[in-house]
């Protein structure tokens, strides 16, 4: 007679060890989460703080890493060349309207008169631009606003004697112009306009919305010398 063999049954766990086993599971399972969550609000937290220590710490470093304020006869020299360009701009200009409008004889000696007066405007300007006050040894910080209000009134009333010493030779100019030389110079001849330390008014071109030319002045420098009139 055959003897049958039967499975070993301590290979299996008892009823009460399966349970058991599955609870350690399930808790384990648990506390990984939480360690989980756990770590990632400790992340969160750190990235919060660093993110306010940076905040409140770049404002601090930004004022001591500050460069030092230009000495003052760096920034007189800077303006300097600021006010010789923006006169070397005005001949610039002369001459590139001179060279569109094409005057004839008839029209040259009106041109010449013109062209002089407002080089002499430009010169006399470029002068009083460089007078602008700055920190003198012995004074701390940068002019007062009456220092600067009264150069600024300067150059302003500088600016209307030369339109108005100029004004008369444009006048007869202007009438010696034919129709297309009349246009070329209402598009070209705003450059006399603008000052050396600010903007003048603006022509309106096309595609402006009307009374969107302004004039603006700036309290800090001299300001930019107008660019080159554009070529039609």
């Amino acid at each position: 007679m055959k003897r049958v063999r039967t499975a070993n049954t301590r290979a299996f766990p008892k009823k009460g060890d399966g349970y058991r086993a599955t609870r350690r599971l399930i808790a384990e399972g648990e506390r990984l989460i939480r360690n989980s969550k756990m770590r990632n609000k400790l992340l969160t937290g750190a990235a919060t703080a660093l993110l306010f220590v940076g905040l409140f710490a770049a404002p601090s470093f930004a004022e001591d890493t500050k460069p030092p304020r230009p000495a003052a006869a760096d920034m007189q020299k800077f303006a300097k060349e600021r006010c010789s360009e923006h006169s070397a701009r005005i001949a610039g200009g002369l001459a590139y309207l001179e060279a569109r409008l094409k005057p004839t004889a008839a029209q040259l000696p009106a041109w010449n008169k013109w062209r002089d007066i407002t080089l002499a405007n430009a010169k006399a300007a470029e002068q009083a631009c460089s007078e602008r006050p700055f920190p003198t040894k012995g004074k701390d910080g940068a002019p007062t606003i009456i220092e600067r209000r009264a150069f600024m009134v300067k150059m302003l009333t500088l600016k209307l004697d030369a339109m108005k010493a100029s004004q008369p030779a444009l006048e007869t100019l202007y009438q010696s112009l034919d129709t297309s030389q009349k246009e070329i110079l209402d598009r070209h001849g705003e450059f006399e306009m603008r000052a050396p330390f600010g903007h003048g008014p603006r022509p309106e071109r096309p595609g402006m919305l009307k009374g969107s030319s302004r004039m603006m002045m700036d309290d800090d420098g001299p300001d930019a010398p107008p660019p080159p009139p554009p070529a039609e």
